[in-house]
């Protein structure tokens, strides 16, 4: 993806839409399921672990939905260099490679 300049004390949103197709497989919890339903996770960043922002927990974008994430940098954040991915518990790992 596109790299980013973000400052400190500034805010990044993100417009995340799931362009994947129907999800299909069981509901296991920490398991591989629904492989097509997505999410967001930083890397580094100091953000609130809360929606609209870094919630790995329960905020998930199933195909077809969008979800506009926020981050909000705190003013003092060190430089350095971030990364975003997908991260929904039982399919991250079919996402990201």
């Amino acid at each position: 993806g596109p790299a980013l300049a973000i400052y400190p004390g500034s805010r990044l949103r993100v417009r995340f839409e799931n362009l994947l197709e129907t999800p299909s497989g069981p509901h296991l919890r920490n398991n591989y399921h629904y492989p097509n339903r997505s999410n967001l996770h930083t890397h580094g960043l100091h953000v609130a672990p809360q929606k609209p922002g870094d919630d790995v927990l329960t905020t998930v974008v199933d195909p077809g939905q969008m979800w506009q994430y926020e981050y909000r940098l705190i003013p003092d954040h060190s430089p350095g260099t971030y990364w975003i991915h997908a991260h929904a518990h039982g399919s991250a790992v079919l996402q990201t490679g």
